[in-house]
């Protein structure tokens, strides 16, 4: 009888070890919600595709100036947390630039150029998939980027 124990003990021992799952059960991640293009802040964005998203004249720059208002940064700061939000996409950016007495438009723009790109990796985005076009002079738009599609 005390065989017969043993054996049943060791049974339930064996199926209790074997049911036991090797690793840990952890929860599903759940991941933040993605800010959705349409919620950028002084952006006018069109979904695409291509998507593009596009800074009207006075939204990010006062006329002539290389630094953005402060109402320009923050639509700025918006703008990068949705990229660092959504990697992987290549962009194509072009700065547009209004003519100003005094001021040459193309050095304004690439000026402009110049800051965006250390702001943009300062606040930790690859810039690797990106690519500057020339300044455009009268342009309707200080800031504009379109996702680059792969044509087959």
């Amino acid at each position: 009888m005390s065989r017969f124990k043993l054996l049943l003990a060791v049974t339930l021992l064996t199926l209790v070890v074997a049911c036991t799952p090797s690793k840990p059960v952890e929860p599903p991640k759940v991941e933040p919600p993605k800010v959705q293009v349409g919620e950028l802040p002084c952006a006018v964005t069109e979904p695409g595709p291509p998507a593009a998203i596009r800074y009207p004249l006075d939204s990010l720059y006062r006329a002539g100036a290389v630094l953005p208002t402060p109402e320009g940064l923050a639509c700025l700061e918006h703008l990068s947390d949705w990229l660092y939000q959504n990697p992987g996409s290549g962009w194509q950016l072009t700065v547009g630039a209004e003519e100003v007495a005094g001021l040459i438009p193309e050095a304004l723009a690439s000026k402009r150029q110049q800051l965006l790109t250390r702001f943009f990796q300062r606040r930790g985005l690859s810039l690797e998939q990106w690519q500057w076009q020339e300044a455009v002079v009268g342009a309707e738009s200080q800031l504009a980027l379109e996702a680059i599609t792969e044509t087959p």
